[in-house]
């Protein structure tokens, strides 16, 4: 993979009287290898950038992108935004510089993008080879590797520029067991800031032990199925979750009603857990600087001791007098969402009470373990409406130990509710991307962990209940 290059932001000089010109430019070095049993399916290396200027003035706002670097793309890119401006306000810029890391951090930083960048083909096939190795008893098993370095600079027509780098590598592996009751799949991944932070021995057990537990059974239960269980979402599905439920705290989310159940104070979760939106957390990813406006980025505490606090914003979002939090991301042109900007959380985590997972699930009752959450939408949680409505597939467990795989275990009811039943954590986490779904917004990464529900109403399939 080889080094980006750098946008030329002269022509943000240009600015008319009372005109302030912002530029972003995100460059991506990506490379992808797919193999499945052992052999290579498919190696794709590309190299994509956009460049988003938005012209500020009188209030009004326009925004054009352009997927060159040059100082002439960019100049043509300020003429097409001055000509799609149209009314709005913006809260002030963030002209702050981003505060230097100490320098033993920023040789980290530094390496960890020279890793990624230096990671090679070769090198990325034996990483492959190496997880597939791990597995044993599955009838297939597909692994890939999507390793992602960003160049990202930020300037201004005041003469500000920002320039950072932002590697990550996702290694996921996706396995089908076959057994005499039928076949099961089980998946496993992780995302971290360089291929050596990735653990395959790690993610090739949670593979195969979706795989073992999902894997039909030969018994039949006795009985009607339960109507209300104790639940624990695996970290994998917790983190989907957990990026929808932050979604409920973004600040240009004109259609929910502030003034009601997410009103700052109001309960939202249980006592002692809270939500927190963190760039700078400590993790397997690295941190960002800044967001896409320029913003420096911040720890936002979005529910604490289970009451709602403060909201995710970008420019665009804060009320009068208010300002950005931060997390004001790029967004495809023409996606509907703001004005090429739109909220979306950086790295989300959520705090509570931690058990350890052996006590989670070491009850005499059985517990649903959920590995998946499926919605046909993209979205379990619909806050405008104070719905929850997904199926979970996991198994359940008694004892510590799994006894049966369950599949379409459905749950609607209002999302107050559903969130009021969070109670805690488990003691391990794991870091992942999530993908930014049907809205566009970039994805969030989640330093995420097991999350615990208590009381949840269920109903499970009855043909399905009867034919384990």
């Amino acid at each position: 993979m080889r080094d980006p290059g750098t946008v030329d932001p002269a022509p943000l000089q240009d600015a008319l009287p009372g005109e302030r010109l912002e530029l972003v430019t995100r460059t991506a070095l990506r490379r992808r290898v797919r193999m499945t049993d052992g052999a290579v399916d498919s190696v794709g290396d590309a190299t994509t950038t956009t460049t988003m200027v938005r012209s500020v003035a009188d209030g009004s706002v326009g925004c054009a992108t352009t997927s060159g670097l040059s100082a002439t793309a960019v100049a043509e890119a300020v003429r097409v935004a001055r000509r799609l401006r149209a009314p709005g306000v913006l809260a002030p810029a963030d002209d702050r510089t981003p505060p230097a890391r100490d320098p033993a951090a920023e040789r980290a930083a530094q390496q960890a993008w020279e890793r990624v960048v230096s990671c090679g083909t070769a090198e990325s096939i034996a990483r492959l080879r190496e997880l597939s190795a791990r597995v044993h008893g599955v009838r297939r098993a597909q692994a890939t590797w999507d390793q992602v370095a960003q160049f990202v600079t930020l300037a201004d027509s005041a003469g500000r520029v920002v320039s950072y780098r932002h590697p990550e590598v996702t290694l996921a592996l996706t396995v089908v067991a076959a057994g005499r009751t039928g076949r099961s799949t089980g998946t496993g991944g992780r995302t971290a800031a360089g291929p050596d932070g990735l653990d395959a021995a790690g993610i090739a057990a949670e593979a195969v032990a979706e795989a073992a537990g999902r894997m039909p059974s030969a018994t039949r239960p006795e009985g009607a199925p339960p109507r209300r269980l104790d639940a624990v979402i695996a970290p994998r599905a917790a983190s989907r979750l957990l990026a929808q439920i932050a979604a409920v705290f973004y600040g240009d989310r004109a259609d929910l009603d502030r003034a009601g159940a997410y009103a700052p104070g109001s309960r939202v979760l249980a006592d002692g857990v809270g939500l927190v939106d963190d760039a700078g957390a400590p993790s397997g990813l690295g941190t960002v600087p800044c967001d896409d406006e320029g913003t420096l980025t911040a720890r936002t505490v979005l529910v604490d001791d289970g009451r709602a606090g403060a909201l995710l914003h970008d420019r665009s979002s804060p009320s009068p007098g208010s300002r950005s939090s931060g997390n004001g991301w790029m967004v495809p042109f023409g996606s509907g969402v703001g004005s090429g900007i739109a909220v979306a959380g950086t790295l989300l985590a959520l705090r509570g009470p931690v058990r350890p997972l052996t006590d989670l699930l070491g009850g005499s009752g059985p517990v649903l373990y959920v590995t998946r959450i499926d919605d046909g939408s993209g979205r379990a949680l619909d806050a405008a409406h104070d719905s929850v409505r997904m199926a979970l597939s996991g198994w359940l467990v008694r004892d510590g130990a799994p006894y049966l795989p369950v599949a379409g275990v459905s749950v609607g009811m209002r999302l107050r509710d559903f969130l009021a039943r969070i109670e805690g954590t488990s003691d391990v986490r794991e870091d992942y991307r999530v993908a930014a779904g049907s809205t566009l917004r970039k994805g969030p990464a989640v330093h995420s962990t097991h999350i615990s529900l208590r009381d949840l109403p269920v109903t499970f399939q009855e043909d399905s209940w009867q034919r384990q």
